[in-house]
């Protein structure tokens, strides 16, 4: 039901719908205190977030942006990336606010004022979802957070952990050089797919995520 809600791009009803999961996880107990969820579950969890800004721990698999041709290649369907990440997520968090109150916080400690042409980049894709964290964007939908740590990024090559130096040759360096990171103030932005989320850590729970 969900999956045919968010297809349908109706902003209001996806909201509707998102708060009214609020609590209704029907988890079931596994080995070493870890709590089985499916993707509902999920949903419910994320929203159960009671502040408007919360934390919370991610674990997610996701295809690295700096595959090189990753279609060509072939390595698009071979190379994930799982992320471990803690997150700020909630339906006041505002990527704007957060990015202008540092750079307003750095300029006051440097003594300078914001160069005048600066300006935060507006969202490329997808909808904001009404009182929910989430975006909706060509029929999914996505966690918008702002990372606050990253613990561990790991590789996976054809389903198995193996070391970034294996799969570096088929990988570009990074050069992103947005306006925050010259002002010093880099904000870092995620978009989380739903699907791609296989764990999450909340009020010292861990639940995992099984499709």
């Amino acid at each position: 039901m969900l999956s045919t809600l968010v297809a349908s791009n109706d902003v209001v009803k996806i909201s509707t719908t998102l708060r009214s999961m609020v609590g209704k996880h029907d988890v079931e107990a596994i080995p070493d205190g870890v709590v089985s969820i499916d993707e509902n579950d999920l949903v419910s969890v994320l929203m159960g977030l009671e502040k408007a800004v919360s934390f919370a721990g991610l674990v997610c698999e996701t295809v690295p942006s700096e595959i090189k041709n990753p279609k060509t290649s072939g390595m698009g369907d071979r190379i994930t990336k799982l992320s471990h990440v803690t997150v700020a997520v909630g339906d006041k968090l505002n990527y704007g606010r957060i990015v202008n109150g540092r750079r307003d916080r750095l300029a006051g400690e440097l003594g300078v004022e914001p160069p005048e042409d600066y300006k935060v980049q507006e969202r490329k894709w997808g909808m904001r979802v009404p009182n929910t964290p989430f975006v909706i964007h060509r029929g999914q939908l996505y966690l918008e957070c702002l990372i606050t740590g990253v613990s561990q990024t790991e590789y996976k090559l054809d389903g198995v952990i193996v070391s970034k130096d294996m799969i570096a040759p088929y990988l570009r360096p990074k050069t992103a050089d947005t306006s925050e990171e010259r002002l010093g103030v880099e904000v870092i932005w995620r978009d989380y797919r739903l699907d791609s989320i296989v764990q999450v850590r909340v009020d010292g729970k861990i639940y995992v995520v099984v499709r």
